[in-house]
């Protein structure tokens, strides 16, 4: 599969094509997505039906995930996500 990134607009926001986010993603995907990231700040990821567990392994391929903190008035046990994920 070929990645393709594709501006929705000039310097912010792009749709892209190309990529599972299901599976393990190649380390040249990664950097490419970084770049994106760091030209758009915002990635669209069309038709992507993943899990909890795939949307976390994806995201630690980018680095540690900083644990969500503070201005939370949910109760521990009514929690509907991990802490490495924000509601």
């Amino acid at each position: 599969m070929t990645i393709s990134i594709e501006a929705l607009q000039p310097g912010f926001a792009a749709t892209v094509t190309g990529v599972d986010l299901c599976a393990p993603t190649a380390p040249d995907t990664i950097r490419a997505l970084e770049a994106a990231i760091h030209e758009y700040a915002v990635l669209v990821f069309p038709g992507q039906a993943v899990t909890d567990d795939q949307q976390q392994a994806f995201t630690l391929a980018f680095g540690p995930i900083e644990d969500k903190r503070g201005g939370n008035v949910t109760a521990p046990e009514d929690e509907r996500l991990p802490t490495a994920m924000n509601d």
